[in-house]
């Protein structure tokens, strides 16, 4: 059964369903996963660089192919220099499971548990000398081990069998991965006792989520800080939830980003400095084309970002977006001038990004104002600074709708040069919070996301 404790992403309302998206283990249950998300090539959603991580690190397990998982699965079993000293009179059984096929033939993830298939060909393992392999074992080995041990010859029998890692095991498992410093295993164990944690927190996550998605102009916003303080302290819930709490709410509430700022900002005044270092992390360490950088400017204002880390990450991205945003704050800051001569490293990049974009796209992606280069330059970024303090599209018919300023409307649509219609949509600027407006809503549908009820009537 599926767990309600999923995070599921809506544009105007975050209904918690915690865990799931952004702790990347439980991937293989959403909602919106295909069969060939279950296949050998398409587990989840990760990456293979060959790098060691932390077990401290909860985040590694997200990182692990399922080459790696097979290699270090099968490291137990087929390199001598993992297996213990009294495995090791067993080799020749070992390195005979190996040669006859049988390996890892499938790994996936639920909200509930971790399973991998380990198969043989048909046919090929006869079950006389497994038995006496694992007769062997079983002299020299704790019950602890020889149950494991026992569920592990089930899998080598048949290629129908699976081995799972889940609430009712997972001490067992824990037992077995620390023995064996099988790194996959014991991280996962971490993992599943850190849902099973949450859990028990959910009702408590909630009342805070409903908190967080309540806010407005006119929240009291050192009360509802006090509240989300109290509870989160009195019901021990861990920072990362939190931090996801905050992220989440302010990427899919984008209209309320001000307040949302300065609410976390309050929040992050009561709590250690490893809060701060971990809403950094969650913020700034994805930066992509779709970032809301509205939110990281208004964080940074506010000191919850630091100003040195924000750029230094921008810096090292190779988003246009990012750097339009920031190009001016790199100005003030003496690690990113170049020799002294007026101009900023980030201002360089962003030059070189629209030169490869102008000649690979003819700036298709970016309306005629952002290609003027020297204009958003002059007087220290002044019109720049103006369309990011803005956070929405700077242009002429999306401002006069979201002011929802009909008689302003009705003169750009009467207007002779025709360059504004009914049927214009507003297209995607640099500037905008929120993907949604990367695909160019009409004019009716924007005035709805804003609100504007009189030029929303005038466009029935």
């Amino acid at each position: 059964m599926t767990s309600p404790l999923i995070l599921k992403y809506r544009i105007f309302h975050v209904s918690f369903k915690f865990l799931r998206n952004r702790h990347q283990l439980f991937s293989g249950s959403a909602q919106n996963m295909t069969s060939s998300d279950y296949e050998e090539t398409d587990s989840i959603d990760i990456y293979d660089d060959g790098q060691i991580y932390d077990d401290d690190d909860f985040n590694h397990l997200s990182r692990l192919s399922l080459q790696n998982v097979r290699k270090r699965m099968k490291k137990l079993f087929y390199d001598d220099g993992n297996i213990p000293s009294y495995l090791k009179h067993n080799i020749k059984y070992l390195h005979g499971f190996k040669e006859q096929g049988v390996k890892i033939r499938k790994f996936r993830c639920s909200s509930t548990e971790v399973i991998f298939k380990i198969s043989a060909k048909k046919k090929t393992i006869k079950s006389g000398k497994y038995t006496n392999f694992i007769a062997k074992l079983n002299s020299r080995i704790t019950p602890n081990e020889k149950d494991f041990l026992d569920q592990l010859s089930k899998v080598f029998s048949s290629a129908n069998n699976t081995l799972k890692i889940d609430s009712d095991n997972y001490d067992q498992w824990n037992f077995f991965g620390k023995k064996y410093e099988i790194r996959f295993i014991r991280t996962t164990v971490k993992a599943i006792t850190s849902y099973l944690v949450q859990l028990r927190h959910i009702e408590d996550i909630n009342t805070i989520q409903e908190l967080l998605d309540n806010l407005s102009p006119n929240s009291d916003i050192f009360e509802v800080s006090t509240t989300i303080f109290q509870i989160s302290t009195a019901k021990n819930i861990d920072d990362f939830s939190l931090c996801m709490l905050f992220y989440c709410t302010t990427s899919c509430r984008p209209f309320q980003n001000e307040i949302q700022a300065e609410l976390i900002a309050q929040f992050t005044k009561r709590k250690q400095e490893s809060f701060r270092t971990q809403l950094a992390k969650i913020y700034l360490s994805h930066i992509t084309s779709s970032t809301n950088f509205f939110i990281i400017r208004e964080l940074m204002k506010l000191d919850v970002l630091h100003k040195d880390e924000v750029l230094e990450y921008v810096y090292y991205s190779q988003s246009v977006r990012a750097h339009f945003w920031f190009v001016a704050d790199a100005d003030d800051h003496e690690a990113y001038k170049i020799d002294g001569n007026g101009k900023n490293k980030i201002a360089d990049d962003l030059f070189d990004l629209l030169q490869i974009n102008q000649i690979s796209h003819g700036f298709q992606y970016f309306p005629k104002h952002y290609q003027e280069f020297k204009e958003l330059q002059k007087n220290n970024w002044e019109i720049l600074r103006k369309y990011i303090e803005i956070g929405y599209n700077p242009d002429i018919l999306a401002t006069t709708i979201r002011n929802d300023d009909i008689d302003t409307f009705q003169q750009l649509l009467t207007n002779e040069s025709g360059q504004y219609h009914f049927n214009k949509r507003i297209r995607p600027s640099i500037f905008d919070r929120h993907l949604i407006f990367h695909y160019k809503p009409t004019l009716i549908q924007y005035a709805a996301l804003f609100g504007s009820i009189k030029i929303f009537k005038y466009l029935l």
